[in-house]
C-alpha cells in the first residue's frame, strides 16, 4: 500500500473551503484532502519518514497570519513544521518543547494538542496541551504556550491529572468553556483504555446534549 500497512493518529483541520487530514503511515506524516470531510483522497507525504524517522501524534492548527503550523512528537520532544498551503511542509529547527529538568515531565513530552485562541488581554495565543511523562513513569497532561514569535513557556501547573496514567489529550473549545479528553488506564482493569473528559472552568454550567 501506499502508506504502508497502518494508519494511525488522525488530525484534521480545516483550511478554507477543504478539510485536511493528517495522519502517521509506515513513510512519514501523510495527508489527505476532502471537500466535504466525508470522502478524501490522498495528497502525499506531509513530513517523510527520513526527515522525521519518530514523528508521531500531529496536531494543526491555522495560525491568525493564515500559515498552517503542525506540532508532533519524536524522540527529542515536541517539534513543529509550517506550511502556506497544507501539502509541502518545511520543519523548524529544533523542538519547540523538550522535556523538564524535573518534575511531571521530567522523562518526556509527547502527543501534542495544539489549540489557537486569544489571551485576555487581546492578543492570539497557541497553545499546546501534551502528554507529560515523569521519571517514575506517571503520566500527566501539561500545558504550553506562546504568543506570536516568542518560545512556548510551560504552564506553572499540571492541566488534568485522573490518577489513571492520561495521555493523548485532545481539546475541544467553546465560547464559555473547554472540553479535554484523554485516554487513560480504566481503574478497575488496566489492561484497557478508556475516555476521561475534563471541563474548565469546573464551575461552568454545561448546555444539554443536541439530539441532532
Amino acid at each position: 500500500p501506499e502508506d504502508g500497512d497502518s494508519l494511525r493518529a488522525p488530525a484534521p483541520v480545516r483550511f478554507g473551503d477543504q478539510v485536511l487530514l493528517y495522519y502517521v503511515s509506515d513513510v512519514g506524516i501523510g495527508v489527505a484532502v476532502s471537500n466535504d470531510g466525508l470522502a478524501f483522497t490522498r495528497s502525499g507525504v506531509a513530513i517523510p519518514e527520513q526527515d522525521a524517522p519518530d514523528a508521531d501524534s500531529p496536531s494543526v492548527v491555522v495560525l491568525p497570519s493564515g500559515e498552517l503550523a503542525m506540532f508532533y512528537g519524536d524522540a527529542t520532544g515536541i517539534r513543529e513544521a509550517r506550511s502556506s498551503d497544507g501539502i509541502s511542509w518545511t520543519q523548524q529547527p529544533g523542538p519547540v518543547l523538550v522535556a523538564g529538568a524535573d518534575g511531571p515531565d521530567a522523562d518526556g513530552v509527547s502527543d501534542p494538542a495544539a489549540v489557537v485562541t486569544v489571551s485576555g488581554e487581546g492578543r492570539p495565543i497557541t497553545q499546546i496541551y501534551y502528554t507529560a511523562r515523569d521519571t517514575e513513569g506517571k503520566r500527566t497532561i501539561g500545558l504550553a504556550a506562546r504568543y506570536p514569535g516568542e518560545p512556548f513557556q510551560k504552564a506553572s501547573g499540571l492541566v488534568y491529572d485522573g490518577g489513571a496514567q492520561p495521555r493523548q489529550p485532545s481539546v475541544v473549545r467553546f465560547a464559555d468553556f473547554t472540553l479535554l479528553y484523554a485516554n487513560e488506564l480504566e481503574p478497575n482493569d488496566e489492561a484497557y483504555l478508556v475516555v476521561a473528559v475534563g471541563v474548565a472552568p469546573a464551575d461552568v454550567v454545561l448546555p444539554p446534549p443536541s439530539p441532532k
